[in-house]
């Protein structure tokens, strides 16, 4: 399951960033997906969590994402050109700011479990 963070300026509105927030989880499961593998990915496999720049950080774009993800053979081998056509579909929904994309590939462990509910 790969994390995204995406890092927003306070330039960068609800409003505006919505429309990307609507198909990250799409564009990172379509071109991180490795087909027949563990990874293979669809959008609900994706978590996204969004925050705010602090004032103490330094040079940092309007938006910054950060993917992780397992790494994979087939992953790693073409990795920047996944890269490049994520970068670009994420321009072409928000246009006009000044970005970067960071795409870590490492082993990892993920495990998922759901609140226990009473039955009464």
């Amino acid at each position: 399951m790969p994390l995204v963070v995406v890092t927003r300026g306070p330039e960068i509105t609800d409003e505006r960033i919505k429309p990307l927030l609507d198909h990250l989880r799409q564009i990172v499961a379509e071109e991180l997906t490795v087909p027949g593998t563990d990874g293979e990915l669809n959008a609900n496999e994706i978590e996204v969590r969004v925050q705010e720049t602090r004032s103490l950080d330094q040079n940092v774009p309007h938006i910054a994402i950060t993917i992780w993800a397992n790494e994979y053979p087939k992953r790693l081998a073409n990795l920047d050109e996944r890269r490049r056509r994520i970068a670009q579909r994420v321009r072409d929904l928000i246009p006009d700011v000044d970005g970067n994309l960071w795409i870590l590939l490492q082993p990892g462990s993920f495990e998922e479990w759901k609140a226990k509910t009473s039955s009464n």
